[in-house]
C-alpha cells in the first residue's frame, strides 16, 4: 500500500514512536511508561491572581468579580446603593485589559495591563484607569463651578469624586490620609451646597438667615467661605441683627489678614467691612431671633439641615462621615452607605502592599 494503510482494519494502533499500544492506555509495547505524555496542568489566569492578592473593589472589578466588589464595598464602607458606582466599575474592568488584534477572522487577544510600583516593576495587581491626580483635576473643576455660581454642576462633581473614590488604588497610610481629606472637602462642600439650595427656596426670614449662617460655617476655599459670609452679612443686616452681622464681619476680616489679600480683595473691600462693624457693634442688638449661635459647636442634621442638640445621640455615614439624628437611611451627602451601618474598613499596609481602604 503506497500509502500505508494496510488493509485498513486499524489492528495495530502504535506508530512509528512506539506510543499507543493496543492496551488503550497510552503506553509504548512492551510496557514502558517513560513514553507516557501527560498535560501540564493550566496555571491560574492573571483575574484570578488579582481577585487573590487584593479586597480592594477596583481590583477585584478589574479581575470581573463583581459581586466580590460589591460585598466589599458593603462591608468596608457600608455600601448599600451601588448605582452611583457601577460606570466606575464597568469602567475600571474594561480599562485593565488592552486588546490585541490578531490574523483576519481570528479574535482579539486580551492583554492584562499591571500596576508598576515606582520602579516600574509589576506589583501583580490590575492597572486602574482612575487615579488621585483624576480626583484632584475633578476637584479643581468642582472650585471653577462655585466660584462661577454653577452650584448644580459644583454639586454634581463632587458627588462623582465620592463615588470614584472607592475605586481608587491605596496603597500606603499617606494614600489613607489623602482620601480622606478629599472625602472631607467633597462633604463640607456638598453641605453647604445643599444648605444654599434650601435657603434659596425658602420664603421665611429667620431661617433663610439661620440657613445663610450654617453655609458660612462649612469649611471651604478663602474664597467661597468670604463670599458665603457677605451674603450673611447681607441678609442678618436686612434683618437688623446688628449682633449676628457684627460677627459675621469679624470672621470676614480675620480670613481677609490670614488668606490672600490679592485674590480676596477681588470679593470684598476690608475698608466697607471695618466701617459696617463699626457701626454694629455699636447698636449690639437683634431684632429677629434666629436658631443659629455664632461661636458655639454646630453639627447638623444632614437630613434635615437643621442642628442637633448638644446631647443628642449622633450618627454617622460609614463612609463620609456626615452626621445624622437617626440610622437606617441611606446618607444624603454621598448616596452610596447606610447611616450607622457597622463596617469593619481594610487599611494600607505601612510603606505599601494591597489592601482595602476606609
Amino acid at each position: 500500500d503506497d500509502f500505508g494503510l494496510g488493509d485498513l482494519g486499524f489492528e495495530d494502533e502504535t506508530n512509528d514512536d512506539g506510543i499507543g499500544g493496543a492496551g488503550g492506555e497510552g503506553q509504548a509495547e512492551g510496557g514502558d511508561d517513560d513514553n507516557f505524555f501527560v498535560y501540564p496542568s493550566p496555571g491560574k489566569g492573571w483575574e484570578t491572581k488579582w481577585s487573590e492578592s487584593s479586597n480592594l473593589a477596583g481590583d477585584l472589578a478589574a479581575a470581573g468579580q463583581f459581586d466580590m466588589a460589591l460585598h466589599s464595598l458593603n462591608r468596608q464602607i457600608g455600601a448599600v446603593n451601588f448605582k452611583p458606582l457601577e460606570s466606575r466599575l464597568t469602567n475600571v474592568n474594561n480599562m485593565a485589559h488592552a486588546s490585541l488584534p490578531m490574523m483576519f477572522g481570528s479574535s482579539s487577544m486580551s492583554i492584562p495591563l499591571h500596576r508598576m510600583d515606582s520602579n516600574l516593576t509589576p506589583l501583580g495587581l490590575p492597572r486602574l484607569c482612575y487615579t488621585m491626580p483624576h480626583c484632584v483635576d475633578m476637584l479643581q473643576q468642582a472650585y471653577r463651578f462655585v466660584s462661577s455660581g454653577n452650584f448644580p454642576k459644583a454639586l454634581e462633581t463632587f458627588k462623582s469624586i465620592l463615588a470614584t473614590i472607592p475605586v481608587l488604588e491605596l496603597a500606603t497610610t499617606e494614600d489613607e490620609k489623602k482620601l480622606l481629606d478629599l472625602k472631607g472637602i467633597c462633604r463640607e462642600y456638598i453641605t453647604g451646597l445643599r444648605i444654599e439650595a434650601k435657603r434659596r427656596e425658602t420664603k421665611e426670614p429667620a431661617k433663610e438667615s439661620a440657613l445663610a449662617a450654617y453655609f458660612s460655617r462649612q469649611r471651604m476655599q478663602p474664597m467661597h467661605q468670604v463670599r458665603a459670609l457677605l451674603n450673611a452679612v447681607k441678609i442678618a443686616f436686612k434683618l437688623k441683627n446688628y449682633k449676628a452681622t457684627a460677627a459675621f464681619c469679624r470672621r470676614i476680616l480675620e480670613l481677609y489678614v490670614s488668606g490672600d489679600k490679592a485674590q480676596l480683595s477681588k470679593v470684598v473691600k476690608p475698608a466697607q467691612i471695618r466701617a459696617l462693624l463699626k457701626k454694629t457693634e455699636g447698636l449690639n442688638t437683634d431684632a429677629v431671633k434666629v436658631d443659629y449661635r455664632e461661636g458655639e459647636a454646630l453639627i447638623l442634621d444632614l437630613k434635615t439641615l437643621t442642628p442637633l442638640d448638644k446631647d443628642a445621640k449622633i450618627y454617622r455615614c460609614p463612609y463620609c462621615f456626615s452626621t445624622y439624628a437617626s440610622q437606617g437611611a441611606i446618607c444624603d451627602t454621598c448616596g452610596i452607605a447606610k447611616v450607622g451601618a457597622d463596617v469593619s474598613p481594610y487599611r494600607p499596609k505601612q510603606g505599601g502592599g494591597s489592601s482595602g481602604w476606609r
